[in-house]
């Protein structure tokens, strides 16, 4: 699984840079009154590609933004039960999320959509974003055994 996350770690950061460098000309020509629709386009693609693509490997180091701000005014106990909970929660949505996006690209492809101008279908860019959920999906359900599992040992011990 890491070398799957890595390979979309460095498929962000390229994206990242490279989608950033093709929106600050897009931005630049619309001011000389040109426009380059496929490079907004390809921009948009590229942004897309960083939000979702380092998603898993962000979670399992701990990098995305948290407000713990309540939570850490709870006893440690409870703060391991309410992570444990908050990480149910997310399996779930994130479940409900991914059952909804394939029926999207279901219609979709059904439907034969394109984007406007590269004409790339967009059941190919839903189906990358789906694989980083499924990734995302993965790394919080092995948080939510990894943490039942210290739970257990814990009151093993004592």
């Amino acid at each position: 699984m890491n070398k799957v996350e890595r390979y979309f770690v460095y498929a962000t950061m390229g994206s990242l840079l490279f989608g950033t460098g093709a929106m600050i000309v897009e931005v630049i020509a619309r001011r000389c009154k040109l426009s380059f629709v496929p490079l907004d386009e390809i921009g948009g693609i590229c942004m897309l590609v960083s939000a979702f693509g380092a998603s898993s490997y962000a979670f399992r180091q701990g990098r995305f933004i948290r407000v713990r701000l309540l939570l850490e005014r709870f006893p440690i106990k409870l703060q391991s039960t309410l992570n444990v909970l908050h990480a149910f929660f997310a399996l779930a949505f994130l479940s409900y999320a991914s059952y909804l996006w394939l029926k999207l690209i279901a219609l979709n492809i059904k439907l034969k959509t394109y984007t406007a101008s590269l004409k790339v279908p967009y059941w190919l860019l839903q189906t990358f974003t789906l694989i980083c959920w499924v990734l995302l999906l993965i790394a919080v359900c092995e948080f939510v055994w990894k943490e039942l599992r210290e739970k257990t040992e814990g009151q093993e011990k004592k």
